[in-house]
């Protein structure tokens, strides 16, 4: 947008419909979660991504906040974060999924 890319603007809206497509319906991101116990911190920096991207298109006139996939959405991602803030326990089944080859093993279940 700042440099009037409508390539670069079309790229970051797809790569935000991919995040809410992925999704697990949860509100969990895939290939964040399972980083074992720093699994919330790249949860939340995706979002944060995602929300920058949302914020450059409603400033462009485009409301994706509420772009929604199959009953997935930004907003399940934020209660998915919410839900962690109160019972960490909830990434556990995802940590120990494997990552390119080896196991993420979290360092939160101890």
């Amino acid at each position: 947008v700042l440099l009037n890319d409508n390539k670069l603007f079309r790229k970051a809206f797809l790569n935000y419909e991919a995040a809410i497509k992925h999704q697990r319906k949860d509100g969990s991101l895939p290939i964040e979660v399972r980083r074992g116990g720093r699994a919330m911190f790249y949860q939340g920096r995706a979002m944060t991504a995602l929300a920058v991207i949302a914020i450059i298109a409603e400033n462009q006139g485009y409301n994706i906040w509420d772009l929604d996939f199959e009953g997935k959405n930004y907003h399940n991602m934020v209660k998915f974060f919410i839900d962690f803030t109160e019972n960490n326990q909830i990434v556990f089944k995802y940590s120990k999924e494997p990552v390119g080859g080896m196991w993420a093993i979290s360092v939160l279940s101890g």
